[in-house]
């Protein structure tokens, strides 16, 4: 007869039993290679199949690839950087080595032509590749504005020559983000494209901070009764 006296000896028995097999399955996994030097590592080749071959991409760095069926493979390698997250306080990181060598993929949209998704070399020009991937902005008329993103600020057309990097964009004043672009003309209302912008952030906003909650439909309604 299952009393409470056995239900609470049962419970801590399988209690017991659980921990010892949990400990006994971290025990069997392997420890995380360490690296003992900051240097780039070799790229590790498949076991199976075609070896990779080198190949050099436009802005000189070379990507290891193979072909695998009618599929290019390419073998991505992150490197190890150092990043100041705070003064005098360094961290050990893994990615881009600080100027963002290497292709990227972009998406280009709006009052352009041809919406696109292309990869592209980072460091390419904005307006570039606005002209040679999505055609220009739409009926030959003028750029006005670039939102690189929603939560970066809205590039003017003045800054349309900065290049598609990391670094390249923040000093033009926005943000990298993503990689994915959308174009306004001249035509467009940029009270009203902050409007939509707000009411995406204030829709998306996954509510569990009140600064975030609440600011963004604070901000919306301001711009609501504007437009």
């Amino acid at each position: 007869m299952l009393n409470r006296r056995n239900f609470l000896g049962t419970a801590a028995v399988m209690a017991g039993a659980s921990l010892i097999s949990g400990r006994s399955q971290a025990a069997s996994i392997p420890e995380a290679p360490t690296m003992t030097s900051p240097n780039m590592q070799p790229p590790l080749f498949p076991k199976e199949g075609r070896d990779y071959q080198p190949v050099v991409t436009l802005n000189g760095w070379t990507l290891p690839w193979r072909m695998n069926g009618d599929w290019k493979e390419f073998h991505l390698i992150a490197e190890p950087v150092i990043r100041e997250i705070s003064k005098g306080m360094k961290a050990h990181l893994w990615g881009y080595n600080g100027q963002s060598p290497g292709p990227t993929i972009v998406t280009i949209t709006g009052d352009v032509e041809r919406a696109v998704v292309a990869e592209i070399s980072l460091g390419a020009p904005l307006a570039d590749a606005i002209d040679e991937l999505a055609g220009g902005v739409r009926r030959g008329r003028p750029a006005k504005a670039v939102c690189s993103g929603v939560s970066n600020p809205v590039l003017p057309a003045a800054a349309l020559d900065a290049p598609i990097s990391y670094e390249g964009l923040a000093a033009a004043g926005g943000g990298m983000g993503s990689a994915g672009f959308i174009v306004y003309d001249d035509t467009r209302n940029m009270v009203d494209v902050a409007y939509r912008l707000s009411m995406f952030l204030h829709v998306e906003s996954c509510g569990q901070c009140n600064p975030c909650k609440t600011g963004t439909q604070a901000i919306t309604a301001a711009l609501e009764r504007i437009v």
